[in-house]
C-alpha cells in the first residue's frame, strides 16, 4: 500500500476513535433520562468510563492529527501521480557534489 493510502487509513482510524470515544461515553458513562443522571454518578468513576474521557480530552491532539495525515495522503498523492505521469522523470536524481580547484593546484588526482 502506498504512503498516500496509509495516510488515509490512519486519518480514519484517528477520526474514527476521537467520534467513537464520544458515542461510548455519552451511551454508556452518562446515559439519558433521569436514571442515566442517577446510574452516571457510578458509571462516570469506573475505569473505562475514565480510559474514554481520557481519549475526548485529548481528541482535539486526535483530529489535528488527522488532519495531518490527510494532508499527508493528498500531497503524497499529489507526488506519486506527478511521478507516474512523467514516467519518473520528476524525480531527482543525486549527483557528486562539485570539487573546488583552488588557483595553482592540478585537477588530476594521483
Amino acid at each position: 500500500m502506498s504512503a498516500a493510502g496509509k495516510s488515509f487509513l490512519l486519518a480514519i482510524f484517528l477520526g474514527g476513535v476521537a467520534w467513537g470515544s464520544v458515542r461510548i461515553y455519552a451511551s454508556y458513562c452518562v446515559p439519558e433520562g433521569f436514571t442515566g443522571f442517577l446510574t452516571s454518578f457510578i458509571t462516570m468513576d469506573s475505569s473505562p468510563c475514565q480510559a474514554v474521557f481520557s481519549l475526548i480530552s485529548h481528541s482535539n491532539t486526535l483530529y489535528a492529527s488527522m488532519i495531518a495525515a490527510m494532508l499527508y495522503g493528498i500531497f503524497n498523492g499529489f507526488h506519486d501521480m506527478i511521478i507516474l505521469f512523467t514516467n519518473g522523470a520528476a524525480t531527482p536524481t543525486l549527483t557528486a557534489p562539485p570539487t573546488c580547484v583552488l588557483p595553482g593546484q592540478d585537477r588530476r588526482r594521483d
